[in-house]
Formats: C-alpha cells, structure tokens, sequence
C-alpha cells in the first residue's frame, strides 16, 4: 500500500539526496530492507527529515537508519 503524502514538494536536488540515502539505507539493511514495513519506515522517516529542511544524503541515510 502506497500512503499519500499530500502538501509536500521537493525539488529535484531534494528528490535525488532522498532516493541516494533510500538507496543506501536499503544497502544497510538489507537484512531488514526485504520487509515492505521497513522500507516503508525508511522512506517515512527520510521524508520527515527532508520535509524539515535536511538535504544532506548521509544525514538523511542516518536519520533513516537510526534504530535499527
């Protein structure tokens, strides 16, 4: 199941420091990163941190993992 992020725009700076720290945090947890809960927990917490103004992939990528 796909959640809908409404009122929420990045650029596309944004979008590829997302999809790098995704990429990396899936990597890193690629033990984990096979369950669709923990993807999904991935990609919601690099989204709440990029919403908040965090563009850095590795501080993305750290937030994402952070946890596990």
């Amino acid at each position: 199941m796909i959640v809908p992020i409404q009122n929420v725009f990045f650029d596309d700076e944004a979008a590829l420091a997302m999809g790098t720290a995704f990429d990396q945090a899936c990597v890193a947890l690629r033990h984990f990163a096979r369950e669709h809960e923990v993807r999904e927990l991935i990609a919601k917490r690099i989204i709440e941190a990029a919403r908040l103004g965090e563009l850095d992939p590795f501080h993305l990528l750290s937030r994402a993992i952070m946890g596990f």
